[in-house]
C-alpha cells in the first residue's frame, strides 16, 4: 500500500504524512474519535500528550481508517497533527510504539501490519516500533538455570547459528554458550523453521533472517512453542559484528533490548529489528542480564509518569498552516454494532467443536473500511442527556433470552458488554441480537456459524417507526423462519423478551386456522358481517389466549404495535380479539357498533363490551391499534421498501393524486344485481370505479403505455390471477412475472391472494417494489370474491385521492386503520383482509 501523501499534503508538507498517521492511530487507539473535534492546537497537543503513558510505550491502531486518513483528515489539520508528533518524539526520546493486536485483523489492507510498520518508520526510529502478538494468549514461562549465574546462549545446530551465538555469548561477558541446551536465555537460529524444528525454548530469540515475512508468519508458533518473550530478527550479513556489538551495549551499559539493537545498528549500518515483546518484559530488559535478573532497577524520569507538556497558547488550530485546504470527507460520524467472539482469550473466526464462547458487542464509530455495514440508528435513539442506557437480547430458539444493557453516549463508542455461551456439539450457531430502546426494536443482527464454519456477523431490517411523533410501542413482534430455520415469534414488550416457536404448538394450528377463515370470509357470498365477525373473534380470542399463555410477556393492552414478518408472511394480528365473546354463538352485534367505528375519537371500554351480551366489533386489534408492518430480510440490502427511513418531513410525499391507471377483469363482475349488503347498499361494480376515479384500460398494451406515464400516480387493478397468469379484460393475459406497475407511487391490486406467494420474495407486491418506483402495495392476504374486491377498490382510490389532497399529513399505518374502520362501518369485511405493504416512506397530504 502506497502513501499518496504529496497529493494529499502539497510537496512543501509531505513530510508529515507518515508522522499524522503515527498520532493518529495513537489518539483513535487511547480515546477513539473525540480527538478530531478539537478546535485548537493546544487542545489537540494535550490530547497526544495525554495518550502516551509515563512508561512511553504506546499502542497503535484502534481503527483501520487511519490508513485511509487522507479521505477524512483536512490536509491542515495533518501538518499540525504530524509537526505535534515529531516534537513529541524529540522531547520523549524513550517513546515506542506497540503496534497493537487489533491492527493483524484489518483485512481490508494487505500484510497490514508490514504496511503500518514501514510507514511509521518514516516517524520515529524502527528500533522504536514493535509488533504486539497476533493472538491473545498466556504461553508457558520458562526459568533458566544459570550455571554460575551466567547467561546461557543456544542456537540449533547449523553452523552459522552456532557460530553467531558464540560471538554473543563472548560479547556478553558473563555468559556460556550451550549447544545441547533445552532452555536458554537467548537462542539464536538461522530460520524461524530451523528454531521450530528444534527442542529449544528461550526468553529472547534472535533469528538470522532477512526476509522480515518469513518471522512475521510465524510469530504465533514461536511465542507458543519456544516461550519466546522477545523476538528480534537480523540480517544473516554481518551478523556477527552486530552481535559483537549488540551484546556489549546490553550488558555494560543496562539498557531495554531495543536501545541495544539501535546502537548495534548504528555501529554496524545493519537494518535489525525488534519484531515482537511482551510490554512488560521489554521495560525490564535493562536489567535482564544482570546475575540477580529479577531485581527491578530504580525507574529513571523516562519512565515516571510526569511528563507535562508546553502547551501552546489556544489558537485556531490553521493559523500555522497557510495553505489550508477545504475540509474532505468527514470523519465516521455514523456508527455500527459489531461483534467479535472469544474462546478463552482466543480471538475465533471459525465455530469451535465444543466449549464455551465469549461474545463481544460493541457500538462504535463506522469507518470506510466497513462500508458494507448497515448504519447504527442513532436517530431513532430517545435522547435524554448526554448518553442512553439501550437492551441488547440475546435471542436464541430453546433458550431464555439473555439480556444485557449498553450505554451509549451521544459520540464516540459504546461500553463493551459481554454475552457467554455454551456450544452444543454438532448443533449450528444461529443467534439474533436485538438492540432496543425500551420497547422500540432499533436494530437486530444475527451471528450464524455451522459446525467448525465461519462465524458470520449479519445484519436486518431497520425498525423505524412511521409517526409523526414518536411515541413508544406497546409491543414488539418479530415473525418469521429466521432462527434455527424455523417459524418463530420474539416479542419484545415493557415486560420483557421471549422467543416461542410456532411449529410444534398451538398458536401454529391457530395460526392456520385464522388464515383459512379469513378466506372463507372474504369468498363466501352468503356469510353475513356478524356471522364472519363472531367466527373472527372466536377464533381470534383463542389464539390470544394461548399468545399469552405461551408468551408470558404479552402486554394487558396495545395502543401500537411493531410488527415485523419475513417478506409479506402472513402473522393475524389484526385479527387478535382481546375483547369478551359473547357466550351464544348467534349474539348479534352491538348496536352501536356503526357508530363508534366511525368515530375519529376510540372510545374505551364501554358497559356493553363487558357485559358481551352483543358482540363488539372492536375487539379486533385491527380496529383500533397502530401496527406498523415492517419486513424482515436478512443482510444490509432487503426489498426497496426498506431503505433508511426518513423524518417525517423528508419523506416521500403524495399531495396529488393526478390520473389513475384502471384495469380490472370482467370476472370481478359476474355476480348478481340482488345481491345486497346489508346495509341496503349495492356492491360496486367496474363501472362504478369508471364512473368515480378512471376510464377502463381494456388490455395490457393500454395498461403498460399509461402506468409509465409521470402524469399517473395511482394504479387500481382488479386482475384474476390463475397459478402464474394475471388475466384483465375479457381474457388479456401476462405472466406474472411481467406484471408492470411502472412509475406509479401508489397501486391497489386486488384479485387472489394478491399480497402473498410461495415463496414470499416473489409476491406481486415483492416484484412490482423492486422493479419500479412504486412506493406502497395494497393487496389482500387471501382470496377474494370480485364484488368485494370491486368495493374495497372503490373505497381505497377515493380514500387515497381525498387523504392526499389534506392539509392533515397521515402515514400509511394510521390510513389503513381508519380504512378498515370505515369500511367494516358500512359492513364491507374485505377490509380485514387489506394490508399495505412498504408503506414506511409514504406520507399522504399535509
Amino acid at each position: 500500500m502506497k502513501f499518496d501523501d504529496i497529493e494529499w499534503l502539497g510537496g512543501r508538507f509531505t513530510e508529515y504524512g507518515s508522522a499524522a498517521r503515527a498520532a493518529a492511530g495513537i489518539l483513535l487507539k487511547q480515546n477513539g474519535w473525540d480527538w478530531y473535534y478539537l478546535k485548537s492546537r493546544s487542545a489537540l497537543e494535550e490530547a497526544l500528550q495525554r495518550a502516551i503513558p509515563g512508561h512511553e510505550t504506546v499502542a497503535w491502531g484502534g481503527d483501520e481508517a487511519v490508513l485511509s486518513i487522507s479521505e477524512w483528515l483536512d490536509p491542515a489539520k495533518a501538518v499540525i497533527l504530524g509537526r505535534l508528533f515529531k516534537s513529541t518524539v524529540r522531547s520523549r526520546p524513550g517513546l515506542r510504539i506497540r503496534i497493537a493486536r487489533d491492527v493483524w485483523d484489518w483485512d481490508t489492507t494487505e500484510n497490514a501490519p508490514e504496511v503500518v510498520r514501514a510507514d511509521l518508520a518514516h516517524a520515529l526510529p524502527n528500533t522504536a516500533i514493535f509488533y504486539d502478538w497476533p493472538v491473545n494468549r498466556k504461553p508457558r514461562r520458562i526459568n533458566v538455570d544459570r550455571p554460575d549465574g551466567k547467561i546461557v546462549v543456544t542456537s540449533p545446530d547449523a553452523l552459522l547459528s552456532r557460530s553467531v551465538g558464540l560471538a554473543l555469548a563472548e560479547s556478553i561477558g558473563d555468559a556460556v554458550f550451550e549447544s545441547t541446551g533445552e532452555k536458554a536465555d537467548i537462542v539464536v537460529a538461522t530460520s524461524a523453521t530451523e528454531l521450530l524444528a528444534s527442542k529449544i525454548a528461550a526468553n529472547v530469540v534472535i533469528i538470522l533472517e532477512d526476509n522480515s515475512r518469513a518471522v512475521i508468519d510465524r510469530l504465533d508458533d514461536i511465542r507458543v512453542e519456544k516461550a519466546a518473550r522477545c523476538v528480534v530478527r537480523v540480517p544473516q550479513q554481518n551478523a556477527h559484528e552486530w552481535m559483537g556489538s549488540f551484546g556489549t551495549h546490553w550488558r555494560a551499559n543496562f539498557v531495554s533490548i531495543d536501545r541495544a539493537v539501535r546502537f548495534a545498528n548504528r555501529a554496524q549500518a545493519v537494518e535489525a529489528e525488534l519484531v515482537a515483546a511482551n510490554q512488560t518484559f521489554l521495560h525490564q530488559s535493562r536489567q535482564y542480564l544482570r546475575e540477580q535478573y529479577r531485581e527491578v532497577l530504580p525507574r529513571t524520569d523516562s519512565y515516571i509518569g510526569g511528563f507535562q507538556p508546553q502547551l501552546l497558547p489556544d489558537q485556531p488550530l490553521y493559523d500555522t498552516v497557510p495553505e489550508a485546504e477545504e475540509l474532505r470527507a468527514p470523519p465516521p460520524s455514523k456508527r455500527m454494532l459489531e461483534a467479535t467472539v472469544y474462546q478463552g482469550k482466543r480471538r475465533v473466526r471459525d465455530l469451535p467443536p465444543s466449549g464455551q464462547l465469549r461474545i463481544e458487542l460493541i457500538i462504535k464509530p463506522k469507518t470506510f473500511s466497513s462500508t458494507g455495514v448497515p448504519d447504527f440508528p442513532d436517530d431513532l435513539i430517545n435522547w435524554r442527556g448526554d448518553t442512553r442506557k439501550l437492551q441488547v437480547h440475546m435471542v436464541e430458539l430453546d433458550r431464555d433470552v439473555r439480556t444485557a444493557q449498553i450505554s451509549l453516549p451521544r459520540r464516540g463508542s459504546s461500553n463493551l458488554i459481554e454475552f457467554d455461551y455454551e456450544i452444543i456439539s454438532q448443533k449450528e450457531l444461529d443467534l439474533r441480537f436485538m438492540v432496543c430502546d425500551g420497547t422500540q426494536i432499533l436494530q437486530t443482527a444475527r451471528l450464524k456459524a455451522k459446525p467448525r464454519g465461519g462465524i458470520r456477523l449479519s445484519f436486518e431490517a431497520d425498525f423505524t417507526s412511521l409517526e409523526k411523533e414518536r411515541k413508544s410501542f406497546d409491543l414488539a413482534l418479530m415473525v418469521n423462519d429466521s432462527l434455527g430455520s424455523r417459524p418463530s415469534a420474539t416479542v419484545l414488550s415493557p415486560n420483557g423478551v421471549q422467543i416461542t416457536a410456532f411449529d410444534s404448538g398451538e398458536i401454529g394450528t391457530l395460526r392456520a386456522t385464522a388464515s383459512n377463515l379469513l378466506e372463507t370470509v372474504v369468498t363466501n357470498p352468503e356469510i353475513s358481517l356478524r356471522d364472519a365477525l363472531m367466527q373472527l373473534a372466536d377464533v381470534g380470542s383463542s389464539l390470544l389466549e394461548v399468545i399469552r399463555e405461551e408468551i408470558g410477556v404479552w402486554p394487558s393492552d396495545l395502543q401500537r404495535v411493531q410488527l415485523t414478518t419475513k417478506d409479506n408472511a402472513f402473522f393475524p394480528l389484526e385479527f387478535l380479539y382481546d375483547g369478551i365473546v359473547p357466550k351464544d354463538p348467534r349474539a348479534p352485534l352491538c348496536p352501536d357498533f356503526q357508530t363508534c367505528l366511525r368515530s375519529k375519537k376510540l372510545r374505551a371500554r364501554c358497559g356493553t363490551r363487558q357485559d358481551a351480551e352483543v358482540l363488539c366489533p372492536m375487539g379486533f386489534l385491527g380496529l383500533r391499534t397502530v401496527i406498523e408492518r415492517k419486513v424482515w430480510s436478512e443482510g444490509p440490502l432487503g426489498p426497496i421498501w426498506l431503505k433508511e427511513s426518513l423524518e417525517l418531513a423528508a419523506r416521500h410525499q403524495i399531495g396529488r393524486i393526478g390520473q389513475i391507471a384502471f384495469a380490472a377483469s370482467d370476472i370481478a363482475d359476474e355476480f348478481g344485481d340482488d345481491d345486497k349488503l346489508p346495509s341496503g347498499l349495492t356492491f360496486a361494480r367496474i363501472q362504478s370505479i369508471v364512473d368515480e376515479l378512471a376510464p377502463r384500460l381494456e388490455n395490457w398494451e393500454e395498461w403498460e403505455e399509461a402506468v409509465v406515464d409521470e402524469d399517473f400516480t395511482m394504479g387500481i387493478l382488479i386482475a384474476h390471477i390463475d397459478d402464474t397468469k394475471i388475466f384483465i379484460g375479457a381474457d388479456h393475459q401476462r405472466n406474472s412475472s411481467r406484471l408492470e406497475f411502472g412509475t406509479v407511487p401508489v397501486a391497489i391490486l386486488l384479485g387472489c391472494k394478491s399480497a402473498v406467494s410461495a415463496i414470499p420474495s416473489l409476491s406481486l407486491p415483492a416484484r412490482i417494489m423492486r422493479r419500479g418506483s412504486t412506493r406502497v402495495v395494497v393487496a389482500a392476504l387471501t382470496d377474494i370474491l370480485g364484488r368485494h374486491a370491486n368495493t374495497a377498490a372503490l373505497y381505497l382510490g377515493k380514500r387515497i385521492r381525498d387523504a392526499a389532497r389534506g392539509s392533515v399529513a397521515v402515514t400509511l399505518g394510521e390510513f389503513i386503520v381508519e380504512l378498515r374502520r370505515e369500511l367494516l362501518a358500512d359492513e364491507v369485511a374485505t377490509g380485514l383482509v387489506l394490508v399495505a405493504l412498504g408503506d414506511a416512506d409514504i406520507v399522504l397530504g399535509g
